[in-house]
C-alpha cells in the first residue's frame, strides 16, 4: 500500500507515519509535530505503508487511533481491515 492511500475499516487514513510502543497501542501521525511528540514520548514511528504488517504482529489488545485520539480506526478487540482506497 502506498502511503496516503489507505482505508482501515473504511476510514480513510489522515497521515504518512504512526507512533507504535511495541504491544498493542497505534496512533497515526497526521503531522510533523504529531511525530516529533510521539518520539519525545518514546514511541518508535514507521511509514503507514507498514501498519498493516504491524498490526498483525502485534498483542490481542491493539487497537489504532489517530494521535490526538479524536477518533478510532479500530477499538480494542475490533478486526481491522486494511484496503488500498
Amino acid at each position: 500500500m502506498e502511503d496516503g492511500s489507505m482505508l482501515i475499516n473504511g476510514k480513510k487514513v489522515i497521515g504518512e507515519h504512526f507512533a507504535y510502543e511495541g504491544c498493542h497501542k497505534m496512533y497515526v501521525c497526521k503531522n510533523l509535530q504529531e511525530v516529533r511528540e510521539s518520539q519525545e514520548m518514546g514511541y518508535t514511528v514507521y511509514p503507514i505503508g507498514m501498519l498493516p504488517e504491524t498490526w498483525n504482529n502485534s498483542c490481542p489488545l491493539r487497537f489504532i487511533s489517530p494521535f490526538d485520539l479524536s477518533d478510532y480506526y479500530v477499538h480494542q478487540g475490533e478486526d481491522a481491515i486494511f484496503e488500498e482506497e
